[in-house]
């Protein structure tokens, strides 16, 4: 009995340890998967390509990692207000210049974030960005509770540098509210549910400005010239270190030549002084002296001796130093010149960047939770992470920027030097061009006695120059060059540039604003040529237009541009000429509206003319018929176009009654004919007329005084 319920406890137990084990196993797996997903978040995040458009996708992904309620970043800007197309690149920044926090990103069920922003007193997101001042909440609506005074607000969590186990991510400053319900300045945009808020504060230094893209092309100018000094100054002190050492080798092998001169000059000696020894030996009363054998020895002892001296001597000499018996050796002496290279490689020194404000932002509303402690580490990884992506990846784009800024100045050097695009030689080539003109027979078969007249003949001809000159080659090179820019200067030139080419704003522009946004216009850049090219000025264009693609607004917002010409010119001169060029065909544009309203003018006082003479003939002829009647009730009345003899008149000679009624008959036709001819050209006139007058394309002021 007791071994079966032995054996029922152990079936429960090896279930129990199975489904913990399968419990823990399932644990782990979630654990490795959340894991993977992390890792993958922060790839993601490293390699994005843009945030402004990516941060939806990021604050979605987190949400759910951690099982949030809401994730959103806000953007310290600002505020903006609705924008018309009447409106300029600026019409969206709000008449007070205030700064909002403005939501740039949310998670999916957080929508209705788009447009909204913090005003500096809503909210506690404030504190993180003012953590010195504390922001005051205004009482507004149900979602907001009186204050209470006994609450004290939330605090900003500093980072303690002097900690030695400071981990990067905790450099990110935070701002936790555990309860958002009892926290009274806390807002709402739906109704308060139980839960934590957190934000963090992700400033980083932005580098896509015009002012951050001159200082890298400077610093990087600077840096070369260092770097190329630098240079310079290694290979003197390499080719001085170079000398030495062959002094060194030099004084070396005299040396070695010297000894084994004294080598050998020893060995002979000693072969002398065994050859006396033997000599003396076989000949003990010889009178040869040992002196007279080891001559040549002693000589060259001597000069062994007095050689090392000798190029010590050259050597201190060439210094300008005497030299003296207690100096030390030669060698040793030019060893200590040498030296080791010290000098610290020359670095590349920081551009000047602007700081950007954004806030990363997350809620438990609903969950009646708080954070936990690994939750808001991870967190704050990612938000490091989106810190160093941002200023890593403006910075690379800002280096691009720079390298193709360096091309594009020495392509423009280039253009410059050619005479058709130079400030002194360009206007004699066009005068040169126009002299041909006007002394061909075209120009003179045309019979223009205008001066008016003339002048636009030769804008034509100035037109089809400037197209050959600026639409072609190097010149169209450089303009194209700009679409490969992440930004530009001057965006308001390059926007309407876009809109002559009828370009859609909401292709170019910033969402909701009328700035233009070169990251998406840049795609669009390359059309101008295209639409420049095939553009014809002259004509009439029935065809509605929208008011930010009329010809007059266009002039005048080029035109208030070229109001700092020279800026422009310093930034790109090819740019400055192609601005010219565009404004040119406005000009051609708008002298051919006027040229075809002056001929309607025309025509049309020729029709009132007409139809004035006619109605005076009509009362001349009423006179008459009624004359004759009086006359002679039962008088024959011609038909109108059939001719009226005079009281006077003598009679001429009879006609054949059925020829005289058919020339009258065509005569009749003829006349009726004409005045359906000036009627149809007379109604085909005013709609031209209209076609052009503002509101059209071309958008020209009526001119009565020209017609008159």
């Amino acid at each position: 009995m007791v071994s079966f319920f032995f054996i029922i406890f152990a079936q429960k137990f090896l279930q129990e340890e199975s489904r913990k084990r399968a419990e823990n196993l399932k644990k782990e797996e979630q654990k490795k998967l959340k894991k993977a997903d992390e890792e993958n978040l922060m790839k993601e995040i490293r390699e994005c390509k843009d945030f402004w458009l990516g941060f939806n996708h990021i604050c979605q992904r987190l949400k759910g990692l951690i099982n949030a309620t809401g994730c959103y970043v806000g953007i310290y800007d600002l505020k903006r207000k609705p924008v018309t197309e009447e409106d300029d690149e600026t019409g969206h920044i709000d008449p007070s210049n205030s700064k909002v926090l403005r939501y740039i990103g949310w998670n999916d069920d957080h929508n209705f974030l788009d447009g909204k922003y913090l005003e500096q007193n809503q909210g506690v997101t404030f504190d993180l960005i003012f953590p010195q001042q504390k922001t005051v909440q205004q009482p507004e609506g149900e979602n907001n509770n009186q204050p209470n005074p006994d609450q004290k607000p939330p605090e900003v969590q500093k980072v303690e540098e002097k900690k030695e186990d400071l981990k990067p991510e905790d450099s990110i400053q935070t701002l936790l509210i555990n309860d958002v319900v009892n926290e009274n300045r806390m807002n709402f945009y739906r109704e308060p549910r139980l839960g934590c808020y957190l934000a963090l504060d992700l400033t980083y230094k932005t580098s896509l400005s015009y002012n951050s893209l001159l200082s890298a092309i400077q610093c990087t100018k600077n840096y070369e010239e260092a770097k190329a000094a630098q240079e310079q100054r290694k290979k003197e002190w390499s080719d001085q270190q170079e000398e030495i050492k062959a002094q060194i080798n030099q004084i070396k092998e005299q040396i070695a030549i010297e000894e084994e001169a004294k080598r050998q000059a020893e060995e002979k000696a000693l072969e002398a002084k065994a050859a006396l020894e033997a000599n003396n030996a076989e000949n003990p009363e010889g009178n040869q002296s040992p002196n007279n054998v080891s001559e040549d020895k002693k000589e060259q002892t001597q000069v062994e001796q007095t050689r090392a001296q000798q190029i010590q001597n050259q050597s201190m000499n060439k210094k300008g130093e005497q030299p003296s018996q207690d100096q030390e050796n030669p060698i040793e002496a030019l060893e200590k010149q040498l030296t080791e290279w010290t000098e610290e490689p020359v670095k590349l020194a920081d551009y000047d960047k602007e700081e950007t404000k954004i806030y990363l932002c997350l809620d438990t509303l609903g969950q009646d939770r708080v954070f936990t402690n690994d939750e808001i580490q991870f967190i704050k990884k990612t938000g490091l992470t989106i810190k160093d992506s941002l200023e890593k990846l403006e910075q690379s784009l800002l280096e691009k920027d720079r390298d193709i800024r360096i091309k594009f100045m020495e392509l423009e050097t280039k253009i410059k030097s050619q005479d058709k695009y130079s400030d002194e030689k360009a206007e004699d080539l066009i005068n040169v061009t126009l002299n041909q003109f006007y002394s061909s027979e075209e120009y003179k078969s045309k019979g223009i006695t205008e001066e008016d007249e003339k002048v636009f003949e030769g804008d034509l001809v100035k037109m089809k120059y400037y197209r050959d000159a600026y639409l072609l080659g190097e010149f169209k090179e450089a303009i194209e060059t700009f679409q490969d820019f992440e930004f530009v200067e001057f965006s308001k030139a390059f926007q309407n540039l876009l809109y002559f080419c009828r370009e859609n704003p909401l292709d170019i522009n910033e969402e909701n604003t009328n700035k233009l946004e070169w990251k998406k216009a840049k795609k669009f850049w390359k059309n101008i040529f295209f639409y420049v090219t095939n553009y014809n000025p002259l004509g009439p264009k029935p065809e509605e237009v929208k008011a930010i693609y009329k010809l007059n607004k266009i002039k005048e917002n080029l035109e208030s541009v070229l109001a700092k010409r020279d800026e422009v010119k310093s930034y790109s001169q090819t740019l400055l000429m192609f601005i010219d060029f565009i404004l040119f065909l406005i000009k051609v544009r708008h002298d051919d509206i006027i040229r075809r309203l002056c001929n309607v003018a025309v025509l049309k006082d020729r029709r009132e003319q007409i139809i004035k003479t006619n109605e005076e003939i009509d009362e001349e002829r009423q006179k008459i018929i009624d004359e004759a009647k009086a006359l002679n009730p039962n008088v024959k009345i011609p038909e109108r176009g059939s001719i009226i003899p005079q009281k006077n008149e003598e009679k001429k000679e009879e006609q054949n009654p059925e020829e005289k009624k058919d020339e009258e008959k065509k005569e009749d036709e003829k006349s009726k004919g004409e005045e359906k001819k000036e009627e149809k050209k007379e109604e085909e006139k005013p709609k031209e007329e209209q076609n052009n007058q503002p509101g059209e394309h071309e958008n020209v002021p009526s001119n009565n005084g020209a017609a008159k």
